[in-house]
């Protein structure tokens, strides 16, 4: 890969011109290309950390290879309110959580309120480690006080005619039209 090639990320579908590439030597060093077996990096115009997964396959638009087979992206597995422990500090937490977010691609965000504790963030994590780091980087890096709701799992809830995933179980009723339900450790998809 040569700086002002053009880079196809497969995942996503979406292209880009690479602006640098260099290796990785501990400390990024700017070469002028980058070969197979290298490890190194490539600078694009990309505006968000949605736009790449970890573990895509980048392939040169000029000369397209097929992925790498057996990508899947991350999916969450635990869920977590994250609220501002005053709630005055609500765009000091979301400036504080996008900011986080430029380095963990694996969380997912989702603005949520409570009665009893104002605006927040529904957060999805790989782990309850991915959570406890996560929330421990809040208050590291940027001085920011949370409070933390108890985290769940994903229940799917396959009713006649459609199926249901739910985040918080008091989201919904156990009623007779309910089959089954499953917690997201059991998912196949």
């Amino acid at each position: 890969m040569l700086s002002g090639d053009r880079v196809k990320f497969c995942a996503t579908e979406q292209s880009y011109d690479i602006s640098d590439v260099g290796l990785l030597r501990p400390k990024p060093v700017s070469c002028a290309q980058l070969f197979a077996g290298q490890v190194g990096y490539i600078a694009t115009g990309m505006r968000t950390t949605k736009e790449a997964r970890v573990g895509d396959t980048v392939v040169s638009e000029a000369n397209p290879a097929p992925p790498y087979p057996g990508f899947k992206p991350a999916v969450p597995m635990v869920f977590a309110g994250i609220y501002p422990a005053d709630g005055d500090d609500f765009n000091t937490l979301r400036d504080a959580v996008e900011k986080l977010l430029l380095t963990d691609a694996s969380v997912t965000m989702q603005r949520e309120s409570s009665v009893a504790l104002g605006f927040g963030f529904r957060c999805g994590f790989l782990g309850l480690l991915h959570m406890e780091v996560f929330l421990q980087r809040l208050d590291q890096e940027f001085n920011v006080g949370v409070i933390a709701t108890a985290p769940s799992v994903l229940y799917k809830s396959t009713s006649s005619p459609e199926t249901l995933w739910v985040c918080i179980s008091l989201s919904f009723s156990f009623s007779c039209h309910c089959r089954t339900i499953i917690s997201s450790f059991d998912r196949q998809d």
